[in-house]
């Protein structure tokens, strides 16, 4: 974690006891039951928001069950739609490219592999090449446009 401030904290409701992630500069009403926490009993901290998600997430499993859910190692299996998908696609494209803009196709399936992107690279060449946001110089290089 960086050494600025935390952006979110883990609030432990004082009337209902349920665990809940706020932004830091808002109120701390309770997202359960919506009482405002005067003195708010913070639990944890983190600037980012899949480690804000999993603190709130196991502190509201019970004690009791914790050691189970941890042992299971459970992992979201989040579908994206076509247009989340492609919306990525920039990113997906910067990621992979060298400093000179070329992307070789061994460096973009390494990132999709690496990042955990469903989707797959024929669809990231398909799109990229059609929307203009990228050249092919050869079956496996292609250099970004922009």
């Amino acid at each position: 974690m960086s050494k600025k401030t935390p952006f979110y904290l883990v609030i432990k409701c004082n009337d209902c006891n349920f665990f809940f992630g706020k932004r830091k500069k808002t109120n701390f009403s309770c997202t359960r039951c919506g009482e405002l926490q005067i003195n708010p009993h913070i639990v944890g901290r983190t600037n980012d928001t899949d480690e804000l998600h999993r603190l709130v997430s196991s502190n509201n499993i019970p004690e009791e069950l914790r050691d189970d859910f941890s042992k299971l190692n459970i992992k979201a299996d989040i579908k994206k739609t076509p247009l989340e998908e492609k919306k990525s696609i920039p990113q997906i494209l910067k990621g992979s490219s060298n400093e000179q803009g070329e992307i070789f196709l061994k460096d973009l399936k390494d990132f999709l592999i690496k990042n955990k992107f469903e989707i797959d690279f024929e669809k990231v060449i398909d799109v990229s090449e059609s929307e203009g946001l990228i050249l092919r110089i050869s079956n496996e290089k292609w250099l970004m446009l922009g």
